[in-house]
């Protein structure tokens, strides 16, 4: 096998396809901030939402994806909040997510966001099975890879066995058999190798 990685900023979306977006694009997509490294990806899912007719969705994601971003949103809302408490003079050393995060009015506030942005993209996403009954997770478990972790390598069994495409900005996803859209220069050097 070889990587199949390409430049994101190369490539058109294809109708008929699903897109399984990794967490990282999904942050840009939620925050809608053009940076540098957010702007190839943002301009992918502009392209791919004037494909669809609002009918058909392009984007496939699961309840582990969801949940996986979720958590992660709702973590980097922890460490702004902690970093504007500090600013007041409050003590944040042995802070935690759930016992000084959960429940605080930026809590609320990142959930209802991530919610409210999610939920309006609804027509063009397709919440599908994780497939967990299809991929042999013990298999997996005996095979993960020392530069991955679970989620990475299950989202690569999962687009496979479904012929999905990953878009991702993670430069360690070092995944070989699945296709991968990128504009981190880290994978697309594999390309060439």
């Amino acid at each position: 096998m070889s990587f199949d990685i390409s430049d994101i900023r190369t490539v058109e979306p294809a109708l008929g396809r699903l897109y399984f977006f990794d967490a990282n694009v999904w942050f840009y997509i939620i925050e809608g901030a053009p940076t540098p490294d957010a702007k190839p990806y943002l301009e992918f899912w502009a392209k791919l939402t004037e494909l669809s007719d609002g009918t058909t969705p392009v984007i496939v994601a699961t309840s582990l994806l969801i949940a996986e971003t979720l958590n992660a949103y709702l973590q980097a809302g922890f460490r702004v909040h902690k970093k504007e408490q500090e600013r007041t003079g409050a003590d944040t050393r042995g802070w935690t997510f759930k016992d000084n995060y959960r429940g605080t009015a930026h809590f609320r506030q990142q959930r209802d966001n991530f919610t409210y942005q999610f939920i309006a993209y609804q027509d063009y996403i397709s919440i599908v099975s994780d497939s967990v009954d299809e991929v042999d997770v013990w298999q997996m478990l005996e095979r993960i890879p020392a530069i991955a972790d679970f989620n990475d390598f299950y989202y690569v069994r999962f687009c496979q066995h479904h012929q999905h495409t990953i878009v991702t900005h993670d430069k360690d996803f070092r995944f070989e058999g699945v296709p991968i859209l990128t504009a981190n220069r880290h994978l697309l050097r594999l390309t060439n190798q």
